[in-house]
């Protein structure tokens, strides 16, 4: 269960990466790259088995804005309201590793900052 304000924010950058990213993602060689990238490290990783190509290029784009600009260069976490509320939410291995690969695809220079949000949570076990 989570506790902390920083996990509800890293499920609140869940959900913004699959509501907002997806609203207006654009379509290039480059978001097909790195789609492609996401969908090759999640597979191997055993994590998102349904995730395509097609769904990781029209919810990031080029750059999974909505993802990468929530853990910004102060190590401060930018993400407007707290859509989880305070209520404890669960947060799995695999949520975690799967957002790992998003932030290590589309931002690699953000994933010290995503790091430090990951030790602070109280992590529980695979949904599989």
């Amino acid at each position: 269960m989570i506790r902390t304000p920083k996990v509800a924010l890293l499920l609140a950058l869940l959900v913004l990466a699959g509501v907002v990213a997806g609203c207006g993602a654009d379509r290039s060689p480059l978001a097909e790259q790195r789609a492609e990238e996401l969908v090759a490290a999640a597979e191997a990783a055993g994590v998102a088995d349904n995730v395509t190509v097609e769904n990781a290029e029209a919810l990031y784009g080029t750059s999974a804005t909505a993802v990468c600009d929530v853990f910004s260069d102060d190590g401060e976490l930018n993400v407007p309201g707290n859509p989880a509320g305070r209520h404890w939410q669960l947060v799995t291995s695999d949520a975690a590793e799967y957002t790992r690969l998003v932030v290590k695809t589309y931002c690699p220079d953000r994933l010290p900052q995503f790091e430090a949000v990951v030790e602070e949570l109280e992590i529980s076990g695979s949904t599989r």
